[in-house]
């Protein structure tokens, strides 16, 4: 982590939440997109790294499909790319791979269980957004520890929401088919015993 602190968190909030309408656009190969998600990152990796992006960034960066998910997901990417594109973020060091991370692989994650439309109505995305950016990148806001930072991410995580809902209710589902079963054997047995006499 740089010396150097970055600003607080309300800053990035800020900053997404006042996102020029250029990257809420819908992106280029879909019905009226004009965004060009892949030029936006080589222009966003050239700046940061000084080289064209690392190998895999700049696939990833052109629709494969022409779906809602793949609509979303070029979406999430370029709000991303505005996030990275922070002052204070766009003059420190960042690895290649910390930048392929956040928008190839954390973003396609997100843009499963997220409409990009909720970063814009819930300050909590906001927040995800910029603590899966900080993460990739090696940074962390002021007067957070690692751990403190991993821990705030953990509870704003719509992925890692999505799961322990998921796990949840198979749990209830499991648990729901062992209480029917055992009604059934209890009901059998209560048959057998009285249809006996």
């Amino acid at each position: 982590m740089s010396e150097d602190p970055l600003p607080p968190l309300a800053e990035f909030l800020r900053w997404l939440a006042d996102m020029p309408a250029a990257f809420q656009a819908e992106p280029a190969g879909f019905k009226g997109g004009v965004a060009r998600v892949d030029a936006v990152v080589v222009d966003l990796a050239e700046t940061l790294l000084g080289t064209p992006p690392p190998a895999g960034l700049l696939e990833a960066c052109v629709p494969a499909r022409t779906d809602r998910a793949e609509r979303n997901r070029l979406r999430w990417v370029l709000a991303a790319c505005h996030l990275v594109w922070h002052p204070e973020l766009r003059r420190r060091k960042v690895a290649p791979e910390g930048l392929r991370q956040l928008l190839a692989t954390d973003l396609a994650a997100l843009a499963t269980v997220e409409s990009v439309e909720s970063l814009w109505a819930e300050e909590e995305r906001r927040e995800e957004l910029v603590r899966l950016a900080l993460r990739a990148l090696g940074l962390r806001l002021p007067g957070e520890s690692e751990r403190e930072a991993e821990d705030r991410l953990t509870q704003v995580d719509s992925v890692e929401r999505r799961r322990v809902v998921r796990e949840a209710a198979e749990r209830e589902r499991r648990a729901r088919e062992v209480r029917e079963a055992l009604a059934r054997k209890a009901a059998e047995e209560a048959a057998a015993r009285y249809g006996g006499e």
